[in-house]
Order: C-alpha cells, then structure tokens, then sequence
C-alpha cells in the first residue's frame, strides 16, 4: 500500500480539559470572601473594590482566562507576603490559595505535546513512528 492511501488513524486525546479541583476550590473560597466583601461595603466602601476583583478572578479562572490566572497568583502572593507580620493566619489562607492555583499551572498552559494533540487530532499512519501505532 502507497503512503498516500493508508487510512487515517484518529488520536486519542487524553487531556481533560475540565476545571481541574484546585481552581474549584479557589473559587469557592473567593465567593466566600466576596460574600464577606459584599456585607462589609456600608461600612467599608473599599470592599467593593475587591468585590470587583473577586468576581474578575472567579469569571477569569473558571473561563481559562491566562492573564487572570497570572494575576491572581501575583495578587494572591502579594497578600501572603503583606499579611505575614500582621496576620499570619490570613496569610496562609491566601498561600493555601496560591499554592492551589498553582497547582493547575498545566490546566492554563498546557504543554507542547497538549497542545499539538489537541490542533491535530488526525494523522495518516504513514505519519506515526513505531512506538506510536
């Protein structure tokens, strides 16, 4: 059989492209927050600022957004080293948070070989090297 009439062979794509757990619980705990910022706004009309950000933050991780990503874990590391002194136990809230998020690096940049599967879901056999097929 010539190259040109070997069949196609489908890749099977194995990454997940759902929102990993990590980010579901930075969310959750974001919402908690905002909920807090939002009852605290009489009294504080600062919190509806971070009201504003949280809701950026939870729209942006959940729609993969990459600059919201790299956003929040700037801010969320800045909060860990500000609060260090003051409040040490918001302070580790807030690394429990960055190390979380961080933990789904992979999920907002996905490696070469991800990427490469998911643009070229097809190939032709003649295309495959041995340990492939």
């Amino acid at each position: 059989m010539s190259r040109m009439n070997r069949p196609l062979v489908v890749r099977t794509i194995t990454a997940n492209n759902s929102v990993p757990i990590a980010i579901w619980l930075v969310v959750c705990l974001l919402a908690i927050e905002g909920v807090g910022n939002l009852l605290s706004i009489p009294r504080n009309p600062y919190a509806a600022w971070w009201l504003a950000a949280k809701v950026l933050f939870i729209t942006g991780l959940l729609r993969r957004w990459r600059w919201v990503f790299v956003l929040f874990l700037f801010v969320a590391t800045n909060h860990v080293v500000g609060f260090f002194q003051v409040m040490p136990i918001i302070a580790l809230m807030n690394l429990a948070l960055v190390v979380a998020a961080a933990s789904a690096w992979r999920y907002y940049f996905p490696s070469q070989q991800a990427r490469d599967l998911i643009a070229k879901p097809y190939v032709r056999i003649s295309e495959l090297d041995d340990g492939q097929f």
